[in-house]
C-alpha cells in the first residue's frame, strides 16, 4: 500500500515542490536555479541545480540523498 500512496503523493506534490522543501532546509540560501535538461522541460532523471549562499555541505549531502529516493531522481548541485 505504501507503494501506491507515494505515487499519489509524488503525483500531487510535484518535483518543484520538492527542489522548494529541499532549498529551505539549507541555511542561508540567497537563490536557487534549476538549469540544464529539466529546466528545459526534459525529465532525463537528473535535476541539476545552482545554489547561493552559505550552505552546510553535510546537510546538503543528506537532504540530497532523502529527496533522490523519494523522487526517484537524481540531484547535481553546482
Amino acid at each position: 500500500m505504501f507503494p501506491e500512496l507515494k505515487s499519489m503523493v509524488c503525483k500531487v506534490m510535484g518535483v518543484d515542490h520538492v527542489i522548494d522543501d529541499l532549498a529551505g532546509r539549507l541555511g542561508d540560501l540567497e537563490r536557487t536555479y534549476l538549469i540544464d535538461d529539466y529546466a528545459e522541460g526534459k525529465d532525463t532523471g537528473i535535476i541539476d541545480l545552482v545554489l547561493v549562499g552559505k550552505i552546510d555541505p553535510y546537510h546538503l549531502d543528506e537532504l540530497s540523498r532523502k529527496s533522490e529516493r523519494y523522487i526517484n531522481r537524481k540531484i547535481r548541485v553546482k
